[in-house]
């Protein structure tokens, strides 16, 4: 963590906005597209080298995003979480990489003490979120103001040797934030192994920063909830990863009422507590999506204990009040 970093100190000016592939003066060679639901900004920082050759690796690494997407969605109708979810209480066969990410979300569950909470599916169907994002959500129609389906208080799968996972019935399951905050390391492994350094994959605002962009730090905007294009905080972050969970970005109105993403496991409707924003920075992407999405459910004090028992980076909190706390760690 930067001196810049632990200051981080208020601004409005806007963060990093990459835009499509091109290459400007300073060597950012960058690329943007859709996928996981959101904006997927890709920026390389190189020295001059042939074009093909990073127009290739981009590509590249937005055709894995998009493939492992197809594999882990679970509005993808024939990715493993879908078939998983459509043929619970029977064994399916799935992918070694879904399997990883199934240990990775079992790992959260135990250690946040089931406050990440990966089985909500039929929750979050429930209360309208049974389609994606791009499609659109909201309808005139309402629904439950409260779940019928309980929520698991243990993870409700097992998985085999032999590479098969069996859903307990009546749950389905919803990786959401740690599925791509893995897709999005999947992508930072495959620039590395092309012998990219210093590079930026952006999915939405949950980014991997590796290394720095040229003499200086990446610097990361945290927006203001209450207008988005407006920047409470900007970060000079180098060679680590940023999450932000909001409770003001993926909402929906059934009805009259107003919903979003944010489950709380221990009531199974949407977190209410006094943050509607929070950023964590951490040397992996999925345990900073983890840590954002707990503090989130806690709320400020609740939250700021649990984040002083866990290792990372810093963390800034945005109360539904506009207030904003942040703590800093070298």
């Amino acid at each position: 963590m930067t001196a810049a970093e632990r200051a981080a100190q208020a601004s409005g000016s806007k963060p990093l906005t990459l835009g499509p592939l091109r290459r400007d003066q300073n060597m950012l060679h960058t690329l943007s597209f859709h996928a996981m639901g959101t904006n997927m900004e890709l920026g390389i920082w190189a020295e001059p080298q042939p074009p093909d050759s990073l127009v290739h690796d981009l590509n590249d690494v937005q055709a894995e995003i998009q493939r492992l997407e197809q594999r882990l969605s679970r509005f993808e109708p024939a990715s493993d979480i879908s078939r998983l979810n459509q043929n619970a209480g029977v064994w399916v066969s799935v992918h070694a990489e879904t399997l990883e990410v199934l240990h990775l979300a079992a790992r959260a569950f135990v250690e946040s003490e089931g406050l990440f909470h990966p089985a909500l599916g039929a929750q979050m169907e429930q209360l309208g979120y049974d389609r994606s994002f791009d499609v659109g959500l909201d309808r005139a129609e309402s629904v439950a103001r409260r779940t019928t389906a309980p929520v698991p208080p243990r993870l409700p799968w097992t998985c085999s040797a032999a590479g098969q996972v069996r859903l307990e019935a009546g749950c389905k399951i919803d990786l959401g934030g740690i599925a791509k905050g893995w897709i999005v390391e999947q992508a930072a492994h495959m620039l590395r192994n092309r012998g990219q350094q210093n590079f930026v994959v952006n999915a939405g605002g949950d980014m991997v920063c590796a290394r720095r962009k040229g003499d200086a730090p990446w610097s990361i905007g945290i927006a203001d909830p209450a207008q988005p294009d407006v920047y409470v905080l900007t970060l000079d972050v180098e060679n680590a990863c940023v999450a932000t969970s909001g409770t003001y970005r993926r909402r929906w109105r059934t009805g009259r009422d107003v919903r979003h993403h944010i489950l709380d496991p221990r009531t199974g409707l949407p977190a209410d507590s006094d943050l509607v924003s929070c950023t964590v920075i951490h040397p992996s992407l999925v345990a900073a999506e983890v840590m954002a999405k707990v503090f989130l459910i806690l709320g400020l004090e609740q939250g700021r204990a649990w984040m002083e028992k866990v290792p990372n980076r810093g963390w800034a909190a945005i109360r539904s009040d506009g207030e904003v706390t942040h703590s800093w760690t070298s």
